[in-house]
């Protein structure tokens, strides 16, 4: 039987594609034990998992350890935190970054992120107290900047809220809108 160059080509090609859809299917079943292996422990899953932006489930790994030492700073602040960066109820961080507020020595970082929380539900001269507390001990210039724009925001809020503006919001038909809300594209 005589096989043409062109169909050895071809069957060429597709044994390739199968070896290389096999190494990378091989490589991924690495990656994930190699996540398992790093979340040995509970905080290490819950680190691993805030560290990757899974804050959903790094909240759910960090509550009964926080459960176990309600005191804990670094577990208040992470679930704080997870609350914070998640579309859920911001307000739910404030209890416990402000429980790490009270504590001795925590990072300054904890003032920043109580400063947000408090921004994000509208309680602006909180918010502004913690950022300009933050502000006194921020050394990064990045950070400087960033705080002092926070700041601004509150002040701005702070102005626009004293003076709110009635609104409504119409839809102007299919060329300009969707069928859904289109206040928040």
């Amino acid at each position: 039987m005589h096989i043409g160059s062109r169909t050895k080509k071809l069957i060429s090609r597709v044994c390739g594609a199968f070896a290389l859809m096999l190494v990378l299917m091989h490589a991924d079943s690495f990656a994930q034990t190699d996540v398992e292996t790093k979340g040995a422990t509970p905080m290490a899953r819950a680190k691993n998992l805030f560290e990757i932006g899974d804050y959903k489930n790094a909240f759910l790994e960090y509550t009964p350890l926080l459960a176990e030492d309600p005191e804990d700073v670094f577990l208040n602040w992470r679930v704080g935190l997870c609350h914070l960066l998640q579309n859920i109820d911001k307000s739910r961080a404030i209890p416990y970054l402000r429980k790490v507020t009270t504590k001795d020595s925590y990072e300054d970082d904890v003032m920043y992120d109580l400063g947000l929380a408090y921004m994000y539900n509208e309680q602006i001269d909180s918010a502004l107290y913690w950022f300009n507390k933050y502000r006194m001990k921020a050394s990064k210039p990045e950070r400087i900047v960033d705080v002092t724009r926070q700041i601004e925001f509150c002040e701005n809020a702070r102005k626009f809220m004293k003076t709110p503006v009635n609104i409504r919001f119409e839809n102007l038909g299919p060329k300009v809108n969707s069928e859904g809300p289109d206040m928040h594209p």
